[in-house]
């Protein structure tokens, strides 16, 4: 058994199914770290308050790595999961680099940083999972130079999973389908519920469907309850998970299969026009022009 903390393990979507999974093996602890309330009252770490998350939550602050070390050590952590989503870039790397300080003076066994995205290629391409490589850098960089010098080594690593399926369900009022997934950056391409799908293609004439690998959040989960039974050595680096791949095409004859949305109003994008709806997202989001690279 070993104790695992989940950053941010209050999302509704991948953090959920992180803990139930890892909850649902009977063999593992988990606690969940959550940004500080604006006006926390007394608690004891040694008794953290109930949750209806399945797990206790501790209110932690993300940009003091002291405290962060103390909450995890009090708790004798093994374990970290990072699915913290944090928008602010900058931001984002600062509190990843506070956990992993508090990973190696806590003397936690692992680390996996808040990647769960498409492969390592795309990092380079789509400037939205840019910072991905760079939380990947961080991990092995300190595996690097902590087993230089001799230090603590925390064994970090990200896992790659793919898109979601759930965001084929955006716009459902069915909570299952969904997962808990809410998500606007994607509704732009797909909406099943207003009966519209963007299907990204590499020329219109004629249309080329591009392919994209899908995994589930719940498989996600599991695989994550999973690896912790992995041993010493064995949970570093990039770590995937097989999904299914499948061009968009494909999904629109599923789609078409039932009666109630067999009138979507299909639409066909280029690479060129995706880059400008992604400039215009990340304007919305960063106040800055960036978007998917060539």
């Amino acid at each position: 058994m070993v104790n695992v903390a989940v950053a941010g393990g209050t999302s509704p979507t991948l953090g959920q199914s992180i803990i139930q999974a890892i909850l649902a093996t009977g063999k593992h602890k988990v606690l969940i770290l959550s940004r500080r309330e604006s006006s926390p009252g007394p608690t004891n770490v040694h008794t953290p308050p109930p949750s209806k998350y399945g797990a206790s939550i501790e209110h932690v602050d993300y940009t003091s790595a002291k405290r962060l070390t103390t909450t995890l050590a009090d708790h004798s952590i093994d374990t970290l999961v990072s699915v913290l989503k944090i928008l602010d870039l900058k931001e984002n790397i600062s509190y990843h680099t506070n956990l992993l300080q508090a990973c190696q003076a806590a003397g936690l066994r692992r680390y996996i940083l808040s990647d769960w995205s498409m492969a390592a290629p795309a990092h380079s391409r789509v400037d939205l999972l840019a910072h991905k490589a760079e939380l990947h850098a961080l991990g092995q960089e300190h595996m690097k130079s902590a087993g230089e010098k001799g230090e603590h080594v925390v064994e970090c690593c990200t896992i790659q999973n793919g898109g979601s399926l759930e965001y084929f369900a955006q716009g459902s009022r069915d909570q299952t389908l969904r997962a808990g997934l809410e998500d606007d950056l994607m509704l732009e391409y797909m909406d099943i519920a207003a009966k519209r799908l963007v299907i990204p293609c590499r020329s219109k004439e004629p249309p080329v469907p591009a392919r994209v690998t899908m995994t589930s959040l719940r498989d996600i989960g599991r695989f994550v309850a999973a690896s912790l039974d992995l041993r010493r050595g064995e949970m570093t680096g990039q770590m995937g998970i097989a999904g299914a791949t499948c061009s968009f095409d494909s999904v629109v004859t599923t789609v078409f299969a039932f009666p109630a949305i067999a009138d979507m109003a299909l639409e066909y994008t280029t690479a060129e026009e995706c880059r400008g709806v992604a400039a215009e997202k990340n304007q919305a989001l960063h106040g800055t022009q960036r978007g998917v690279r060539r």
